[in-house]
């Protein structure tokens, strides 16, 4: 009897896995570095079946954002992370040349919109001016 026990505690061990879990909550569209991903040791029979979970290898190749709001303490899967991809745009106003994260949502004679990968509107005026 005390062999079977031992046997299943061992088992429970060998079924564990290394898998991403959030340190902190992670807002939509944050990157995800390793400060705010830990690795723990959980059973494959907590993991859900649509999670595949998320290797922290690949923060060394790539930069990943947070494709939804990921809470702490939660399992990181591939689905909740997607590759970053730069949208840089340069303005050359003359004298002026301005290069920036974002993408062109509207220009005119006066300014150009611009949305930064948070979502935020930026507007640049073509005489160099905040406002």
């Amino acid at each position: 009897m005390k062999i079977f026990i031992i046997l299943f505690i061992l088992y429970g061990f060998l079924d564990a896995k290394n898998i991403a879990v959030a340190k902190k909550n992670i807002s939509f569209k944050d990157f995800l570095t390793t400060e705010n991903i830990d690795i723990a040791h959980i059973d494959t029979k907590d993991i859900p079946r649509t999670c595949v979970p998320f290797e922290v290898e690949k923060l060394n190749t790539h930069q990943y954002t947070a494709s939804k709001y990921i809470r702490s303490g939660s399992i990181i899967c591939e689905k909740d992370a997607s590759l970053y991809e730069s949208k840089e745009v340069l303005f050359n106003f003359g004298s002026i040349e301005i290069k920036t994260d974002g993408e062109i949502v509207n220009e005119n004679d006066d300014f150009i919109t611009i949305k930064k990968h948070d979502g935020s509107i930026h507007r640049i005026f073509k005489d160099g001016r905040e406002r």
